[in-house]
């Protein structure tokens, strides 16, 4: 009976060192000091709200699990020093911690790229991106400052026909990449970008919550890019039209939207309006900068007619444009001209007519539209208009035509 109690008191003993071992690997692994960081760009594992986590494992050593962090539109995670194999696991997230029991996805097991992006290319592969290291000069700067220049580009988004806004997603091969935004049809970007949409509200853009995306491009300074309304492998395509005639394909994709079926100008009507209707805007401030004039483009998808275009007149802090005839034209859509032009047209690939636009809206006679930001805006009550006689509408008309 002694030997037998003896037996298990070692037995309890052995068992509590080897519970202590296993817990100073792990709390090692947990106090070494970071050496590099690696990112995940998860594409499609994104869906359901997974979450993410590198696994890192080395001969000799405990092995270890990171949860990752949203970061610039990737996941990060710093890798514990001495640590050389990861594995990117897509976690079901009615797991809070990390269990395998809770894997949706992982990849292969990977070699640690420092600074590398993974990029999930399909549910279970995936390729590395691993920049340079910049390298720094003797004044501070890093060789990617003093050879990599800010260049200016020209979108063109209209051709998808989407509601929300597009924003920019741009980098240099030995930085991270940025969010920024068109102003006016432009923006500053650096070597690469490419677009992405997020639906209308959205307020801070992340790929967390990006809907669609182009291809990369390499931005050219000074170039004109347009978006067309077609996809390769699931990324609508992002082409320098400087550099290109217009192909079969870019005529073709300008087909399928009411904003784009008619890159030719559409001359502006003429017909008297119906019982004196009409829709008015209000532009914010934004829309009101550099000269901007303002145009209604009216149209319907569901019936065989040609659009037209209304050149909108000023009336107190609002803008008019009278409803054409036809009662047929039943939808709208406000435009925001470029000046130096009076064409009332949809960008080409030489020429840009139109810096900003809303949505196809269903015309409301006799209400007003406010925007509200770039690619925003509501239907509020219009202005309260007395009737016109037709001496008034001839006056009016008139007095149009002189200006």
């Amino acid at each position: 009976m002694t030997k037998k109690l003896i037996s298990i008191v070692l037995a309890v003993c052995m068992l509590f060192s080897i519970f202590a071992i296993a817990g100073v690997s792990v709390q090692a692994a947990e106090d070494d000091t970071t050496s590099t960081t690696v990112y995940l760009q998860p594409g499609v594992w994104t869906q359901d709200n997974a979450w993410f986590a590198a696994y890192f494992f080395e001969t000799g050593k405990q092995d270890t699990t990171v949860k990752m962090t949203p970061v610039e539109g990737k996941y990060m995670a710093a890798v514990p020093s001495g640590y050389t194999n990861v594995i990117f696991v897509r976690m079901n997230p009615t797991y809070q911690e990390f269990n395998w029991d809770g894997k949706w996805n992982q990849t292969a097991d990977l070699t640690v790229q420092p600074l590398g992006t993974y990029t999930i290319t399909d549910w279970a592969t995936g390729e590395w991106s691993a920049p340079a290291q910049p390298g720094t000069t003797a004044a501070g700067t890093t060789a990617a400052q003093e050879t990599s220049a800010a260049k200016v580009v020209h979108v063109d988004v209209i051709a998808p026909g989407l509601s929300g806004a597009w924003r920019i997603w741009t980098w240099n091969d030995n930085e991270d990449g940025i969010w920024t935004s068109l102003a006016y049809g432009a923006a500053t970007v650096r070597d690469n970008f490419l677009m992405a949409y997020f639906e209308s509200g959205a307020s801070t853009p992340s790929w967390e919550i990006a809907k669609e995306q182009t291809n990369d491009v390499v931005a050219v300074d000074g170039a004109y890019y347009k978006i067309l309304n077609e996809k390769e492998n699931g990324k609508y395509k992002l082409v320098n039209v400087s550099e290109e005639t217009t192909t079969a394909a870019d005529t073709t994709a300008a087909d399928t939207t009411a904003a784009d079926t008619t890159a030719e100008p559409v001359e502006e009507t003429t017909a008297a309006p119906a019982s004196g209707d009409a829709v008015y805007l209000k532009p914010n401030t934004d829309w009101s900068s550099y000269d901007a004039w303002f145009a209604a483009y009216f149209f319907n998808n569901e019936a065989n007619i040609v659009p037209v275009w209304v050149k909108m007149t000023k009336e107190g802090d609002l803008y008019k444009a009278a409803l054409p005839a036809d009662p047929t034209y039943t939808q709208v859509i406000f435009c925001r001209m470029a000046p130096g032009s009076e064409t009332m047209a949809w960008n080409t690939d030489t020429e840009t007519y139109v810096w900003n636009q809303t949505a196809d809206l269903t015309v409301q006679a006799g209400k007003t539209y406010e925007i509200t930001g770039w690619e925003s805006g509501q239907w509020i009550d219009g202005p309260v208009v007395e009737p016109t006689t037709a001496a008034d509408t001839t006056e009016a008309q008139e007095t149009t035509e002189a200006q």
